[in-house]
């Protein structure tokens, strides 16, 4: 027998989220009610697609069983939704349907690699719109590495609080050493060089952090 039953999809839900400084002034108010109230709620935006009107807080007050006072409350004074003139959103949950389209098309243009178009009916209705522009702005995808000059690492490195002569002369020297390796930290090509820069400071002994011109006394 063929299951008709659809595919459900989940939230990542963080193993510390209980801890987390909002969701402790939640629970501080409603106790472990508002707690449940608020995955309640991720629920429902995740099943309208990443975004719901206001008006909506009535229908999830009868769902839920709370009263639409305590339901406007969580969404507009924790600062845990992104509220509108006329709806609300979670950033965090809009980035997660982003990422779970992304996959998803990928395993499409995948499968029509292996397949064909003739083989695989590739369709779309399952696709959920991302609808919040500044989440997707948070999106992290993987970018092509770009190599940095010694003046953009001798920039970073004055940013973490070094010296111009500091700055100046490590930065010759992480320039140089992965000059010569071709930009690779170990046998695997570099994904982030301000990270790699950080590691090197981070091995340079303290009293060679600040590197003083030599000045004759006379």
């Amino acid at each position: 027998m063929k299951n008709n039953i659809s595919r459900s999809y989940y939230f990542p839900h963080d193993y510390n989220a209980a801890n987390d400084v909002k969701i402790l002034y939640l629970r501080n108010q409603y106790g472990i009610l508002g707690y449940g109230l608020y995955w309640f709620i991720l629920e429902q935006l995740a099943q309208a697609g990443g975004i719901l009107e206001l008006k909506s807080v009535s229908i999830i007050a009868m769902q839920s069983g709370i009263e639409e006072k305590i339901i406007i409350d969580v969404i507009k004074n924790f600062n845990l939704f992104v509220v509108t003139k006329d709806s609300f959103h979670s950033v965090r949950m809009n980035v997660h349907l982003g990422l779970r389209k992304v996959l998803s098309d990928k395993g499409k243009e995948g499968a029509k690699k292996r397949w064909g178009n003739n083989r695989v009916a590739i369709s779309n209705a399952n696709a959920i719109p991302f609808t919040d522009a500044n989440a997707k702005k948070e999106i992290k995808e993987t970018k092509k590495f770009v190599k940095p000059s010694q003046e953009d690492i001798k920039k970073y490195i004055k940013e973490t609080g070094y010296g111009e002569l500091a700055a100046n002369e490590q930065s010759i020297r992480i320039y140089d050493f992965y000059e010569s390796k071709g930009w690779k930290v170990g046998k695997s090509p570099m994904k982030d060089w301000k990270a790699a820069t950080r590691n090197w400071l981070r091995n340079t002994p303290k009293e060679k952090e600040e590197i003083k011109p030599k000045i004759k006394l006379k």
